[in-house]
């Protein structure tokens, strides 16, 4: 369950996490948004606080749909990233991920990377972000054993009980 996110983020020693992508087609993202029609989206959430969903601006109608803390992308002018990066698009995109986790608190320690978007786009992103913010230690988990579907899992595990008052197996709502 969502409410188990900070427990489980604990357990893995993660002090934030990061989805990459659009709200469909995206199990981590789906989860944390619920779905929806929006694209190149990130959502960010430093444990112990609520998560946060950065958008294109168009998409904002969409995003709202989710009830996180939204962050158009447009707070962050990546025109001036650009001209910093020397035009090198990788590398704005990792200062505009820098100014993101700063801006919810996260500046260093352990950040699981989830997601699903074009791993080349991402892998270059991060090469960089790691090397802009050398205190961030990106984290990646096995699918099977990721945070998410243990997630999923606890939500789907207390959906169903067996009452110790009648010895019936209940459904409390939860699929």
């Amino acid at each position: 369950m969502k409410s188990d996110l900070d427990k489980l983020m604990k357990e893995r020693n993660l002090d934030a996490f990061i989805i990459f992508g659009n709200a469909e087609h995206n199990p981590p993202m789906y989860y944390m948004t619920g779905g929806g029609h929006v694209s190149h989206a990130t959502i960010i959430k430093k444990r112990g606080e609520p998560a946060v969903y950065f958008y294109n601006d168009m998409e904002r109608d969409e995003a709202a749909k989710s009830g996180l803390k939204l962050i158009p992308y447009s707070k962050y002018d990546y025109n001036e990233l650009l001209k910093q990066a020397n035009g090198n698009q990788l590398l704005a995109s990792a200062l505009r991920y820098k100014q993101m986790l700063e801006e919810v608190g996260v500046t260093e320690g352990n950040i699981g990377v989830y997601g699903t978007y074009d791993v080349s786009v991402v892998f270059g992103i991060l090469t960089h972000l790691m090397k802009q913010s050398p205190s961030l230690n990106l984290v990646g988990e096995a699918r099977d054993e990721s945070l998410f579907l243990r997630a999923m899992e606890t939500k789907r595990r207390i959906g169903s009980r067996t009452n110790p008052q009648d010895g019936k197996n209940h459904n409390y709502g939860c699929r």
